[in-house]
């Protein structure tokens, strides 16, 4: 009899210290031995268990040993989802926000999955809730609610939200303007890795905003966002050397960060290499790269860039002459803003063209 009470209690103590297979799984995706964590959370997810979904959903956005699959991500995060899973709920209003599995953009769709997420505490939803805010993605442009999103991100902790906080407090949007509790917000997510509070760091310093002007304080911080791939960093770094503000000015270093910028799509930086190319400075001048730069910049929304490109389709300056894409791209460089293009318009009598 004690025998039998003997190994009972063994076998007891056994499975008191056993390991789920959720946590078997856990621990070999930490290993990153993912064959292992997949052989042991897709059963359990097949039997419903939400976590297990939304890591098998986290498994296929990221090809975690396996091909990289959204469509498969996207039904493993809806599983989990549907049951008030709130990163999976996160997920699936990122994939809709960015149209990925094969699905349409919708920001109606994405704005609601972000707020059932957002509401159960998800820091990364509350933020882009508040970007939805911001930006008038789908509801009406609202500040305070952007800040209000924002706040509860940042409370967490989220380096991110910290960073666009900080903004609206550095513009006065939906807050009272104060740019001491911008800098405070902007260094908190610097000192977490944000590249983008890095670079806004800078700015401040660059333009004086609630501290003293400081070009070179704020090439210091333009370059730690630089080092971490920024493309607007690297694009104030290239403006720093052509104005030549706490540095000499050096048109050939500035063409280098531009260019730098550019391969990101950076449409200023885009614009400024051909406005390089078309005057020569810096680089010899030529009319052709000038107008594959404007091109570029032009396509990516920069008014300038599309001006530009209308006056060397008037022209024949890097291209044909072209009177109808002049008044194309003049016209629409208009729309955008850039007032130069009005004179234009006139000057040339553009409408004729239309």
């Amino acid at each position: 009899m004690k025998k039998i009470v003997l190994l009972t209690v063994i076998f007891l103590t056994f499975n008191l210290f056993a390991k789920s297979d959720f946590d078997i799984a856990l621990d070999a995706f930490k290993a990153k031995d993912y064959e292992t964590a997949i052989k042991h959370w897709k059963p359990l997810a097949n039997k419903g268990n939400i976590h297990a979904q939304n890591n098998m959903g986290l498994i296929y956005e990221n090809g975690y040993g396996v091909l990289k699959d959204y469509k498969e991500a996207f039904k493993w995060y809806k599983k989990a989802a549907m049951n008030d899973h709130n990163k999976s709920q996160e997920a699936l209003g990122y994939f809709y926000e960015k149209g990925l599995a094969g699905l349409k953009k919708d920001y109606k769709k994405a704005f609601s999955w972000y707020e059932k997420a957002a509401f159960q505490g998800n820091r990364s939803a509350q933020n882009s809730l508040g970007y939805f805010y911001e930006k008038a993605y789908y509801v009406q442009k609202d500040y305070k609610k952007a800040a209000s999103w924002y706040k509860k991100s940042a409370d967490q902790g989220y380096m991110y939200a910290k960073n666009n906080l900080g903004y609206l407090y550095e513009r006065g949007y939906g807050v009272l303007k104060d740019y001491n509790k911008a800098l405070k917000l902007y260094k908190e997510a610097a000192k977490q890795g944000s590249r983008s509070a890095l670079n806004n760091l800078g700015l401040m310093y660059y333009n004086g905003r609630g501290i003293p002007k400081d070009y070179k304080e704020a090439l210091k911080w333009f370059r730690k966002a630089a080092n971490r791939n920024s493309s607007p960093a690297q694009y104030n770094i290239g403006d720093a050397y052509y104005y030549g503000k706490g540095v000499l000015k050096d048109y050939k270093e500035a063409f280098k960060w531009y260019e730098k910028a550019s391969r990101q799509n950076n449409a200023s930086a885009q614009l400024n290499i051909g406005y390089m190319f078309d005057k020569g400075y810096g680089v010899a001048v030529d009319y052709y790269k000038a107008f594959k730069w404007y091109e570029k910049a032009a396509k990516n929304n920069n008014s300038i860039a599309q001006h530009n490109l209308g006056q060397m389709y008037i022209f024949g300056e890097g291209t044909k002459k072209d009177m109808k894409k002049a008044s194309f791209w003049t016209k629409k460089a208009y729309e955008n803003g850039e007032e130069k293009a009005k004179k234009t318009w006139d000057k040339h009598k553009l409408w004729n063209y239309q």
